[in-house]
């Protein structure tokens, strides 16, 4: 059985619980109430998607840049 490794893109929706987004599966995508609902979550559908798909797309992902842009208020 091979290891590996995968990214996940965690946002906060809008009641206070967070959704992951892998980018490397298709549709592949969790919700969890807190973080460790949803590591577990996500590693389900990983599992499901890999079993679904058999295929890791090739995302092209970088990562993620936290960039801060001074805005005039309106």
């Amino acid at each position: 059985m091979d290891e590996r490794e995968y990214h996940v893109l965690i946002e906060k929706d809008d009641n206070h619980g967070f959704i992951g987004t892998v980018p490397q599966l298709r549709d592949c995508t969790a919700y969890g109430e807190n973080l460790d609902e949803l590591m577990v979550n996500i590693k389900k559908a990983i599992i499901l998607a890999r079993v679904d798909d058999d295929l890791d797309v090739d995302s092209g992902f970088l990562g993620v840049y936290k960039l801060e842009v001074e805005v005039e208020e309106r």
